[in-house]
C-alpha cells in the first residue's frame, strides 16, 4: 500500500510540509511493482470498498493490459426505444467533446467516452456502430468502421474492439455485453443457462405439485397446503421476474461498490433458485414418502429418539417440574441475547433486521407454547392460568402469556429496529381484530351472551384502533412525540399495570405471598432500571429519530420539518435525507411523474441515479413496491400482491374453527388454528405496511417485501419458513364447515383500506419533478432584505465603505452580525435562520463567496448583496423525468445544411445552402434534385423542393409515413427535416437542419445538448439549459427553439476577435472584447465576446464545465463567475459606456424640455477643479478641453464632455419652465472671481450655478437629481426604458410575444440569458443627499463620463441606438427570427416642442453629428477607411472610461450602418429603414478604439449573407 498527498493540495495552499520538509508537486509521484494477475486500486479506501478497482495482465513482449473490474458501461439502447420493427440503428463511438460538436447531423445518437485527464493525446478517432434491431437475442450483425473512412470496417474479437491512442502508446479496449448473459463476480451465466435453471426450479416446483395432487385425492389432502402451493409459485414468479428484470436491465452509471457487489452476487439468484426446490421438496412430501415406501425403504427412529432422551432426561425433568419458569426464563435470556447481539453489533440496520426476524421465529414458537397450556385445551392441573367464564377480563384476555410476549418484544424492537416495532404493532392490532372478529361469532362456546358482546365490543376496539392507525398514524405519532415527559410517564406506568396484572394471573396462582414478594422484589427494581434508562423522552427520540423525521416528511413542507429540527437542536440533515427519500418515491408512483402508475403494463424504466434520494440497493429492497411495483407495473399490481396473501385468510376462515370453547373446551386444535392464522396474518400485514410506507401512503421504515425485495433473501426466506410452519400446523387439522361472512371482515378491511390508500390518496409533500426546498430560500431572502442587507448596504455606501475593498467590508459586515447576535437580535427567529447566521459570522471570506453554500455573498448585481441559495437542496429528477426536451436551438429557418450518407457506398456529403443565392438549383443525389422557388425577389426565394429529375419513382420516408415521389414530382422540404431515400437493398439517409446553436444528442442513453460553439457563445448553454425545464411543462418536449442569431456571422466575427486580440501585445490578460449586431427589425443578429487568456469553461464536456464554475473548493467569486459563464454583451458595461451615451442622454433631455438649442453654448476649463455649484467636492475635471462648444454638431463630433455636464445638469432638474429655471436656479452675474463652475450661455446671456440650495431637486435641505419628475429621466424611461432607479429586478426582458414564448420563465432561473437591468441613476441611494460633496460624487459626475451610476449593457445600447435612429419607441430588440418591421410609435416629446422641431433637432444636430465623428472626429481614422464607395452611410458614437492613472480602458463604440441618409432634412422617419446597429464593447484593455479590427468587422458584415439578403431584398 502506498500512502500520497492529493496534487489538489497544491492548488489552495501556498506550500507543503511533511516531517518539516518542504514538498513540490513532482514529490507525489511513486514507483512500484504490481505483480502480473493482481488487482489493484487508488482512491480512499481499500479493496474492499472501493470502486476504482483494476486487474492488471502482462501479455507478449513488454505489454500489459490493465481491464477495469467495475467499467464504465452504457446500454445499447436506441432513441426511439418503442420501435420494434427490424431496422438499422447508426450510433457514433467518440472519445472528446470536440468530435461531438464535429458530428455530422445525420448521426443523432452514439457513446462518448471521455479519458480521465483529458488529454488529447489519449483520444481515439471516431466510429461509427451499425447494427440490426430486431427481435429478442437475434444477432446484432454489428459493423464498425472510422466515421471518417466509412469503408475501413474494424473487426471485433471476441466481443471486443481495440481502438488505437492518438499516442499510439495504449490501445482503448471496448467490450459489448449482453445482460442477458448474467455476469456474477465468478462466473457467468448464459441465458440458456439461467432460463434452465429458472424454469427448471418452477417446473420441479409445479412437478411435484402436481403429481403429488395425482398420488392424493384432493378429499385427503389439507386444503392449506392446495392453496399456499399455488400461490407461493406464484411468488416464487414474482421474484424470479424481479431478479430478472434488475439484473437484464441492470443500473450502469454512478453505481458505488455496495451496489456492484450486489448485482454482482450470484447468491442473490441462488437463494431463490435453492428455496423454490426446497419449497418443491416440502409440498411434495407426501410424494417423496410414497416413493420411498414404493421402494420397500424403512428407516427406524426409535433408538435414535430414546438415546437422545436419556442424554436429555436430567432437562426434561427440570422442565416438567417447573414448566412456566424455565418457559419465562427461556424467553427473557432469548431477547437479552439478542439485545446483547444488537449492542455488539452497535445497532447497525443489516444486523438488526436479521436479530429481529429471529426474535419473531421465537416469538411464534413461544406463542404457540402458551396455547398448549392454555386451560381451554389442556387440564386444570397442566394449564398456566385459569379463566373464569363470568368475569369479562378473563375472557377478553384468555391468553395472558401473549400479552407479556407482546409487550415485551414490542419494547425491544423499539430499540433494534423501529421499523420491526412499526410492523409488529400494526401485526398484533390485525390478529386481535381477526380473532376478536371469530371470537364474536363463536356462539354459545363464548361461555355466555354477555362474553359475546365483550368480543364484539373488542372486535370493534382492535378494527378502529388498525383502521386509524393505517390512516392517521404519522399523525398520532408526531403528536405523541411531541407530548411532554409525564405522558411518557404514564404510559410506561400503564404498561407496567398490564405486565403485573398478567404475569399475576399466571405466577400468582401457584405461588405463595412469600414468593410472590421475592418476585416483586427483583421485578420491580429490573423494570425501575429499564425506566431510567429506556423511557425517558429524551432516549426514546434519539432512538425513533429517524422515523420521526420521515413522520414529519409525511406532514408538513420540508422546509417546516427543518425548522423544527433546528428547534429541538438537530440540523437538517436528516430532515433533507427522509424528505428526499419521500420525494423519490413520488416521482415514481405519483401520476402527474409516472402516467404508467394507472396502466396495467410492464412500462421499462430508467434506472434513477442513487446519489440523492435512495441507493441502487435500497431501491431493490426496501423501495421495491414503488420503484418496481407500482412504477413498471401500476398501482393494480400491489393490490394483486397483497390480495395473494389475503386469500389464505378469506379463503381458509370458513373451513377452521378460528375461536376457543369456552363452554365445554374441545377445541384442542385451537392453538395450531390460531397460531396458522396468526402466521398468515403476519405476512399479510408486513407486506401491506412495506408497500404503504414505500408508496408514501404511511411512515417510511425500511423494511422488506415479503418474496418482493430483490436483493434480500431473507425477503425469500423467512417468508417461506412462515408458509412451511403453517402448512405443518394445519396438516393433522380436519377441514370443517364454520361458514359466517363476518368471518371476511379482516380481509376486507384490509383490501378496501389499500385501495383507497393507493387510489384515492395523494401525496400532498415532495411531489414536484425535482426536490427543492424553495420556499425557506424565499423566507429567508425576506428575512435577509429585513434585517441584514440594509446594514451590508450601510457599509457598502458609506463615505468609508465606499474606499474599503470588498473583503474589508465583508470583515466589517460579519463583526456587525456578530454583536447583532451577542445582542440577542435574532433570538425569536426562525431558528434555521440563526445558526445560517451564526455559521457565516464563523467563516472567512473566501467561505462567504462559495455560491454553493446556503448563505452566501452574491456579487452578482454590481453591489454586495447577502443572499440564500434557492437551489442549495436541490435535486435534479430521475432520468424518466429529465431530459425529455428533444428540441435543438436553431438559428434562421432560411439557411439549409444538408447531409447526406449512403448507407451501402459509405462516404457523407454536406451542403450548405440560402434561399438568398443566385444559383437555386443544387443536385442532391443522382436523379434527385433541391430547389429554390417562389422567389420573393431578386435572389431570394421562399421555399426549397426536392424535385424527382430521374424516370422512375422515388421512395421517401418520413419516420413511420413512406410517400412515393413520381419522376418530375416535386415535395416541398421543410427545415429542419429527416428522410430516408429508401433504394433497393440501399438506404441514404438526409438531415436539413438550419444553423444550430445547440444540438440535442442522444448520448450514453440520455439527452445530451452539444453547442457547436462551444466556450465562444456559452448564452448557448444557459439558454438551453434554462428554457428546457419549461418547455417540458407546457408538453413541448419536441419543439426547437429559433433564435434570431447568425450562426456564421457569430462564427467567423469569433476567429476575427481571437485573431486579432489574442495576438496584440497592448491586450493583456483579462483585456475584454465584444461585438453586438442588430438589424433595423430588431433581430439580434450576434453577440460576440472574448476574454483574453481567461480559461473558459467548455459547456460540452459537462463535468469540466461543472468542476470550472464550482472549482473544486467551491471558492469562486460571482463576479469571475459572471466573465467565465455570462455574455459581455448581457452584463452592464464597466464602468459604463462613456459617451456613446451621448446621444441618449440628449435626446432625452430635448424630448422634454424646450429649450432652443441654436442659443445654447458651453465652455470648459484645462485645470482640475474643487468647487461645483459654489460647494467644495472631490477634485475632478471633465477630460479634454475643446474650447466654447456653440453647435450640437460640435457637441457630437468632438464628443465634449462640458458641453454634456451642461445638458445632464438641466435635464436633472424636475420638469418644469425653461425660463423658471434659468430665473429661480442660476445666476446671471459671475458669483466670485477666478473659475467658477458650472456655466453656460443661452440667448446671449451666461448662467452660472451657485449655492447648494439651486441644486437640482433641492428641498429640505438635501438635493436630489434625477427625480422621476426630471426631464432626462422622463426621456429616458419613457423613449429608452432605461430606469433612473432600481427596480427590484436585475434582468430586462425583451418584450415581444414571441419572445414571451421563447424563454417564459427561463429568466426567472438564470442570470445569464438575459440583459441585466439598465439605470441612469442619479438618485444615490443610501447616499447623503444633504452633503454637496457625496451628492456630486455620485449623482452627477459619473453620469457625466458615462460610467460609475450608469448601468447599462451592450445589448441595450444597440436597443437604444435603434430606436434613435427610428425615433421608434416600438423598437425592440428580439430574438424572432422572423421579425418585420415594426408599428411606429413616435417618440414622446413634451407638448411644448414641436415635433418636427425634435425630429429636425435629431436629424441636423445629433445625427449630423455622428456622421462628422465618424469622418472628422473621435472616429474619424475608422471613417476614412470605411466610405471608400461604399453604398450605405455611417453614423458613430465613440466612448471611453477608466481612470486615467490606469493603463487600462473601456473604449467604446457605437456604429450604424443605414441604407439612408438620415441626416438629410427630407427624411421621414415613419418610412421603412434598413439599417445595422454595432456596438464595440473593450473593457479592461489599451487606450485605442482598434479601428483596424473595427474595419475588418464592419466590412465583414456588409460581406455577410444575412447583411445583404436585407439590404438587397425588396
Amino acid at each position: 500500500m502506498k500512502f500520497f498527498l492529493s496534487g489538489n493540495l497544491f492548488k489552495t495552499v501556498s506550500s507543503v510540509y511533511y516531517d518539516g520538509k518542504k514538498l513540490q508537486s513532482s514529490d507525489l509521484s511513486f514507483k512500484t511493482i504490481i505483480p502480473d494477475s493482481s488487482r489493484f486500486t487508488w482512491g480512499i479506501g481499500f479493496l474492499d470498498n472501493n470502486k476504482n478497482q483494476f486487474l492488471l495482465e502482462n501479455e507478449a513482449g513488454n505489454n500489459f493490459t490493465i481491464l477495469n473490474r467495475f467499467p464504465v458501461s452504457y446500454p445499447l439502447s436506441e432513441e426511439q426505444k418503442d420501435n420494434w420493427t427490424t431496422h438499422t440503428v447508426n450510433k457514433f463511438l467518440v472519445s472528446n467533446t470536440l468530435d461531438l460538436r464535429r458530428m455530422p447531423s445525420i448521426f443523432s445518437e452514439g457513446f462518448l467516452f471521455t479519458s480521465p485527464d483529458r488529454n488529447s493525446s489519449d483520444y481515439f478517432p471516431p466510429v461509427l456502430l451499425s447494427y440490426q434491431k430486431g427481435a429478442g437475442n437475434t444477432s446484432l450483425q454489428i459493423k464498425t468502421s472510422l466515421l471518417n473512412k466509412p469503408k475501413s470496417e474494424l473487426e471485433w474479437n471476441e466481443n471486443k474492439l481495440l481502438l488505437p491512442a492518438a499516442s499510439g502508446n495504449f490501445q482503448w479496449i471496448f467490450s459489448l455485453r449482453n445482460t442477458y448473459n448474467w455476469e456474477f463476480s465468478n462466473r457467468v451465466l448464459t441465458s440458456d443457462q439461467w432460463q434452465l435453471r429458472i424454469f427448471g426450479m418452477l417446473g420441479f416446483f409445479f412437478l411435484m405439485v402436481f403429481l403429488t395432487v395425482l398420488l392424493k385425492p384432493a378429499e385427503q389432502s389439507s386444503w392449506v397446503w392446495q392453496l399456499l402451493s399455488c400461490i407461493t409459485i406464484v411468488f416464487l414468479s414474482t421474484r424470479l421476474f424481479l431478479y430478472w428484470r434488475y439484473k437484464s436491465f441492470p443500473p450502469y452509471e454512478g453505481m458505488d461498490l455496495p451496489s456492484q457487489q450486489q448485482l454482482q452476487s450470484i447468491w442473490n439468484f441462488r437463494i431463490i433458485i435453492y428455496t423454490g426446490i426446497v419449497l418443491a421438496l416440502f409440498f411434495g412430501f407426501d410424494l417423496l414418502k410414497h416413493i420411498y415406501l414404493l421402494v420397500g425403504k424403512k428407516i427406524n427412529f426409535k433408538n435414535v429418539i430414546n438415546k437422545r432422551s436419556q442424554s436429555h432426561s436430567a432437562i426434561n425433568r427440570l422442565v416438567c417440574r417447573y414448566p412456566k419458569y424455565v418457559y419465562f426464563i427461556s424467553w427473557l435470556l432469548s431477547l437479552a441475547a439478542c439485545f446483547g447481539w444488537a449492542y455488539l453489533k452497535h445497532f447497525d440496520v443489516n444486523n438488526c433486521r436479521h436479530i429481529s426476524l429471529v426474535l419473531m421465529t421465537i416469538y411464534f414458537i413461544f406463542l404457540y407454547i402458551s396455547y398448549r397450556h392454555s386451560p381451554l385445551v389442556t387440564s386444570a392441573e397442566r394449564s398456566w392460568w385459569k379463566i373464569d367464564t363470568f368475569k369479562p377480563f378473563h375472557v377478553l384476555v384468555s391468553n395472558p402469556v401473549k400479552i407479556l410476549l407482546s409487550i415485551s418484544l414490542l419494547g425491544l424492537f423499539i430499540f433494534i429496529d423501529i421499523g420491526f416495532a412499526i410492523v409488529f404493532l400494526n401485526f398484533l392490532l390485525f390478529n386481535e381484530a381477526f380473532l376478536s372478529i371469530n371470537y364474536s361469532i363463536s356462539g354459545l362456546s363464548a361461555g355466555n351472551s354477555a362474553n359475546r358482546s365483550v368480543f364484539v365490543f373488542s372486535a370493534v376496539l382492535y378494527t378502529s384502533l388498525f383502521v386509524l392507525n393505517l390512516l392517521f398514524a404519522p399523525y398520532f405519532l408526531g403528536y405523541v412525540l411531541q407530548l411532554p415527559q409525564i405522558v411518557f410517564t404514564i404510559i410506561f406506568c400503564f404498561f407496567l399495570l398490564v405486565v403485573i396484572l398478567n404475569m399475576s394471573r399466571v405466577l400468582v396462582p401457584e405461588m405463595k405471598r412469600s414468593r410472590l414478594a421475592v418476585l416483586l422484589f427483583i421485578l420491580l427494581p429490573l423494570l425501575s432500571m429499564a425506566y431510567f434508562k429506556f423511557i425517558p423522552k429524551e432516549t426514546i427520540l434519539d432512538k425513533a429519530e429517524r422515523t420521526k423525521y420521515r413522520i414529519d416528511v409525511l406532514t408538513m413542507p420540508p422546509d417546516k420539518a427543518i425548522q423544527l429540527a433546528y428547534e429541538e437542536g438537530k440540523t437538517y440533515e436528516p430532515v433533507i435525507r427522509a424528505a428526499q427519500n419521500q420525494w423519490f418515491i413520488n416521482t415514481f408512483i405519483y401520476e402527474k411523474n409516472n402516467p404508467a402508475v394507472n396502466s396495467i403494463y410492464f412500462h421499462l424504466l430508467p434506472h434513477a441515479p442513487q446519489n440523492k434520494g435512495a441507493k441502487y440497493n435500497a431501491q431493490a429492497t426496501d423501495l421495491v413496491a414503488s420503484r418496481f411495483f407500482i412504477a413498471e407495473h401500476g398501482k393494480w399490481s400491489v393490490l394483486l400482491f397483497v390480495l395473494l396473501l389475503l386469500l389464505p385468510v378469506i379463503m381458509l376462515a370458513p373451513f377452521y374453527k378460528l375461536y376457543p370453547d369456552f363452554t365445554n373446551r374441545t377445541n384442542t386444535n385451537y392453538p395450531t388454528v390460531t397460531l396458522g392464522f396468526t402466521l398468515l396474518n403476519y405476512l399479510l400485514i408486513s407486506a401491506l405496511l412495506v408497500i404503504l410506507a414505500a408508496t408514501g401512503k404511511y411512515i417510511f421504515f425500511g423494511q422488506d417485501l415479503p418474496f418482493g425485495s430483490i436483493l434480500s433473501k431473507q425477503s425469500v426466506l423467512f417468508p417461506s419458513l412462515l408458509i412451511a410452519i403453517v402448512i405443518l400446523l394445519f396438516k393433522t387439522v380436519p377441514v370443517q364447515y364454520y361458514s359466517n361472512r363476518k368471518k371476511n371482515i379482516p380481509g376486507l378491511i384490509v383490501f378496501s383500506g389499500l385501495f383507497i390508500l393507493l387510489v384515492l390518496v395523494k401525496p400532498v409533500f415532495n411531489k414536484n419533478k425535482e426536490f427543492n426546498v424553495s420556499d425557506l430560500s424565499k423566507e429567508m431572502n425576506s428575512f435577509i432584505d429585513a434585517r441584514l442587507q440594509p446594514v451590508l448596504t450601510y457599509i457598502d455606501t458609506s463615505r468609508l465603505g465606499r474606499r474599503m475593498p470588498l473583503a474589508r467590508k465583508d470583515a466589517w459586515f460579519v463583526d456587525s452580525v456578530k454583536k447583532m447576535i451577542a445582542s440577542g437580535s435574532f433570538a425569536s427567529d426562525n431558528s434555521f435562520f440563526q445558526k445560517e447566521i451564526s455559521d457565516y459570522s464563523r467563516t472567512d471570506f473566501a467561505r462567504h463567496l462559495d455560491q454553493k453554500k446556503f448563505l452566501y455573498l452574491d456579487l452578482n448585481s454590481g453591489t454586495p448583496q447577502l443572499a440564500a441559495n434557492g437551489n442549495y437542496f436541490r435535486i435534479e429528477p430521475p432520468p424518466h423525468l429529465q431530459y425529455a426536451w428533444t428540441g435543438n436551438v436553431f438559428g434562421d429557418t432560411s439557411t439549409y445544411n444538408i447531409t447526406l450518407w449512403d448507407h451501402r457506398s459509405g462516404p457523407l456529403i454536406g451542403k450548405r445552402l440560402s434561399n438568398f443565392t443566385e444559383q437555386p438549383n443544387e443536385e442532391l443525389t443522382s436523379g434527385l434534385l433541391l430547389a429554390f422557388r417562389d422567389a420573393l425577389s431578386p435572389g431570394l426565394y421562399k421555399k426549397l423542393y426536392l424535385i424527382n429529375t430521374g424516370r422512375s419513382n422515388r421512395s421517401i420516408k418520413f419516420g413511420d409515413e413512406s410517400i412515393v415521389l413520381a419522376a418530375g414530382d416535386s415535395l416541398l422540404l421543410q427545415n429542419p427535416t429527416r428522410f430516408i431515400i429508401d433504394d433497393p437493398g440501399n438506404e441514404i439517409l438526409v438531415t436539413i437542419e438550419p444553423d444550430a446553436f445547440m444540438k440535442n444528442y442522444f448520448v450514453n442513453g440520455g439527452r445530451y445538448y452539444v453547442y457547436p460553439l462551444g466556450k465562444d457563445f456559452i448564452w448557448a448553454r444557459n439558454f438551453a439549459e434554462s428554457i428546457a425545464a419549461d418547455y417540458i411543462n407546457n408538453g413541448n418536449s419536441q419543439k426547437n427553439a429559433y433564435v434570431s442569431l447568425d450562426f456564421e456571422m457569430m462564427d467567423s466575427l469569433t476567429a476575427i476577435i481571437q485573431n486579432t486580440v489574442g495576438s496584440d501585445p497592448s491586450y493583456g490578460k483579462g483585456a475584454e472584447y465584444g461585438i453586438c449586431i442588430a438589424d433595423g427589425d430588431g433581430r439580434l443578429l450576434a453577440m460576440n465576446d472574448f476574454i483574453k487568456d481567461m480559461a473558459r469553461p467548455e459547456p460540452n464536456d459537462k463535468a469540466a464545465f461543472d468542476n470550472a464554475v464550482n472549482e473544486e473548493n467551491g471558492l469562486i467569486p460571482q463576479s469571475l463567475l459572471r466573465k467565465m459563464i455570462g455574455n459581455i454583451n448581457l452584463l452592464r458595461l464597466n464602468p459604463g459606456p462613456g459617451s456613446t451615451l451621448k446621444p441618449l442622454v440628449f435626446s432625452s433631455v430635448a424630448s422634454q424640455l424646450n429649450i432652443n438649442w441654436d442659443l445654447f453654448a458651453s465652455d470648459g476649463f484645462s485645470h482640475p477643479q474643487n468647487y461645483f455649484g459654489g460647494e467644495r467636492v472631490a477634485q475632478y475635471d471633465f477630460e479634454e478641453y475643446h474650447g466654447l462648444i456653440k453647435k450640437l454638431t460640435e457637441y457630437f463630433r468632438l464628443s465634449d464632455n462640458y458641453f454634456h455636464s451642461n445638458v445632464i445638469l438641466l435635464g436633472s432638474y424636475p420638469k418644469q419652465d425653461l425660463n423658471t429655471i434659468l430665473s429661480r436656479y442660476f445666476v446671471t452675474q459671475k458669483p466670485d472671481t477666478g473659475m467658477h463652475w458650472p456655466y453656460f450661455f443661452y440667448n446671449g446671456k451666461t448662467y452660472w450655478l451657485d449655492g447648494f440650495k439651486n441644486w437640482p431637486g433641492y428641498s429640505n435641505g438635501k438635493a436630489h437629481f434625477g427625480l422621476d419628475s426630471s426631464f432626462v429621466s422622463i426621456g429616458m424611461l419613457s423613449n429608452y426604458g432605461i430606469y433612473n432607479r432600481d427596480q427590484g429586478k436585475s434582468f430586462d426582458r425583451f418584450n415581444s410575444l414571441y419572445d414571451s414564448l421563447l424563454f417564459r420563465n427561463a429568466g426567472n432561473r438564470s442570470g445569464f440569458i438575459l440583459p441585466e437591468l439598465s439605470l441612469f441613476d442619479q438618485q444615490g441611494g443610501n447616499q447623503k443627499m444633504n452633503v454637496p460633496y457625496d451628492v456630486f460624487a455620485n449623482c452627477f459626475r459619473g453620469h457625466v463620463k458615462g460610467s460609475s451610476q450608469v448601468l447599462i449593457p451592450p445589448v441595450k445600447m444597440v436597443e437604444a441606438f435603434g430606436r434613435l435612429v427610428t425615433q421608434n419607441r416600438n423598437y425592440d430588440l428580439t430574438l424572432n427570427p422572423y421579425a418585420s418591421s415594426l408599428v411606429y410609435s413616435p417618440f414622446y416629446i413634451d407638448s411644448s416642442i414641436g415635433y418636427n422641431n425634435f425630429l429636425s433637432l435629431m436629424r441636423d444636430g445629433v445625427f449630423t453629428g455622428m456622421k462628422e465623428a465618424l469622418f472628422n472626429g473621435t472616429a474619424g481614422m475608422l471613417g476614412r477607411q470605411l466610405k471608400n464607395g461604399s453604398p450605405y452611410f455611417y453614423y458613430a458614437k465613440t466612448g471611453t472610461t477608466g481612470d486615467k492613472e490606469l493603463k487600462t480602458k473601456s473604449k467604446l463604440l457605437a456604429v450604424v450602418i443605414s441604407a439612408k441618409d438620415i441626416s438629410i432634412a427630407d427624411y421621414t422617419f415613419k418610412h421603412f429603414n434598413k439599417f445595422y446597429t454595432i456596438y464595440f464593447t473593450s473593457q479592461n484593455g489599451p487606450s485605442k478604439q482598434n479601428d483596424e479590427l473595427q474595419k475588418r468587422v464592419i466590412c465583414y458584415i456588409e460581406s455577410s449573407t444575412v447583411f445583404r439578403k436585407l439590404m438587397q431584398a425588396k
